[in-house]
């Protein structure tokens, strides 16, 4: 099933009116009336379709282009295989702007979402070239970001960006086209709980070789690299709903794994 097809067949999420909104306007002066008749006409069958949707972490499907938005989502993927993009973000207020050159389409890449702490995950494919501390400034730059890094991969053509949130913070992504981008939207305003996590850990450890190796080694597990409350990280693998959960889930791991069984509360930075 290639990309197209598994966007057709994911639902759309809630609270989509604003970004759409907001894209309307930017494309206001590029449209012609009959086109902005046409691209409203669009967002209120979205908007209709969109109010039998309400999980709070969901999947989009593509949406209606409008101007140069793609496809709105908060979970999913995209894009068309590239390589030797050079990444750049842009900040203002409570948005980023991740740019991807002149490119007119998106690499592939995944976005993925997580709790303890909440934090969104960016994948990249295809993506080269980047002046890493500027993109994280700007990035940090935006309300609503509590901070961001990179994490340590062993393949020299992709990136995978991590953003952790503010709490009551949630975050929306906008595909670009022509040319292309990622858009991240930060909106307050969200209902929080100190609903506990549970979740499969290693020991701390400073970024390096030891790190990206060890998320090798576990790939089947789909783990991932979560910055601590002293700057080290540590390999986390899923997330778990209670302790007995997650030690099922650890005893599925290979004998003499160094993983444990933690917790902490959802917007909780994770502890050495």
């Amino acid at each position: 099933m290639d990309n197209r097809e598994i966007f057709e067949n994911i639902p759309v999420p809630n609270e989509l009116d604003e970004v759409i909104d907001r894209a309307i306007r930017r494309a206001e002066k590029r449209y012609s009336p009959v086109k902005q008749i046409f691209a409203a006409a669009a967002c209120l069958a979205l908007a209709l379709f969109t109010a039998a949707n309400t999980p709070l972490y969901t999947y989009a499907q593509d949406v209606p282009v409008i101007g140069d938005v793609v496809r709105v989502f908060r979970i999913g993927a995209g894009g068309e295989i590239t390589d030797g993009q050079e990444l750049g973000a842009e900040s203002e207020g409570g948005s980023v702007q991740l740019t991807f050159g002149e490119a007119s389409t998106a690499p592939v890449y995944e976005v993925e979402r997580f709790a303890a702490p909440e934090r969104v995950v960016i994948t990249m494919h295809g993506v080269r070239f980047t002046d890493r501390d500027e993109v994280i400034a700007n990035i940090e730059a935006a309300e609503g970001v509590a901070g961001a890094y990179f994490a340590l991969v062993m393949d020299d053509s992709m990136m995978q960006l991590v953003v952790e949130l503010e709490r009551g913070f949630d975050c929306t992504v906008t595909e670009l086209a022509d040319p292309a981008g990622l858009k991240l939207d930060f909106t307050g305003g969200v209902e929080t709980t100190d609903e506990t996590v549970w979740y499969l850990r290693s020991e701390s450890m400073p970024r390096g070789e030891n790190l990206a190796m060890l998320c090798e080694q576990y790939a089947e597990f789909q783990p991932h690299q979560v910055r601590t409350v002293s700057g080290n990280f540590a390999v986390v693998i899923g997330s778990y709903g209670s302790e007995d959960d997650a030690k099922t889930a650890l005893a599925q791991l290979p004998e003499g794994s160094p993983f444990y069984a933690a917790s902490s509360k959802q917007y909780e930075p994770l502890g050495d």
